[in-house]
């Protein structure tokens, strides 16, 4: 849970939830002196033709996150700065079809484990688990071809300053 006034947020909330549920929940309360939208649009189709759609939060003060269903990766993230001049600080791709390759994980939204789990396993009340060896001997980030970051969660606007993205987990995977 973090404050942003600056950007005209008070509060921001995400979290994970279930045992093979992931559940991202965006939640901005507006300040009420701000004025904000949510804008979807097209941002290209999958293999299995379902398309994906880049939503796009922003406020008067030139604050603008662009967000896609596909992965829940940060496309775009603009800002003032000290000029006043509106900027990108998010490294991110033009298209969808790049972040079907992603490898560094460009504004990911990394799933089910982040970090770097040593010689891919671990231990939860005396079973092993093991996971994917992706980083020589070790596992980062999960899985960088089948995380989080590579599927299309469910989406939905709540309302003119909030996107909610779901994503149910199955179990193995």
């Amino acid at each position: 849970r973090s404050t942003i006034n600056r950007l005209g947020y008070t509060k921001a909330e995400y979290q994970f939830t279930g045992d093979s549920c992931g559940v991202l929940t965006a939640i901005h309360e507006q300040s009420p002196d701000i004025d904000m939208g949510v804008t979807k649009e097209s941002f290209g189709f999958l293999e299995d033709k379902r398309e994906a759609f880049l939503y796009t939060i922003e406020n008067q003060n030139g604050f603008a996150v662009k967000v896609t269903d596909f992965g829940v990766n940060i496309v775009s993230l603009l800002v003032k700065n000290k000029e006043g001049n509106i900027k990108d600080v998010a490294l991110g791709y033009d298209t969808l079809e790049e972040y079907f390759e992603n490898g560094i994980m460009f504004g990911a939204t990394v799933g089910r484990n982040v970090n770097r789990i040593s010689n891919a396993r671990f231990e939860i009340d005396g079973k092993e688990y093991h996971v994917a060896k992706n980083r020589g001997k070790h596992n980062i980030h999960s899985d960088k071809e089948h995380g989080f970051h590579k599927v299309l969660w469910d989406s939905e606007i709540i309302d003119d300053h909030a996107v909610k993205f779901t994503y149910v987990s199955p179990d193995n995977r």
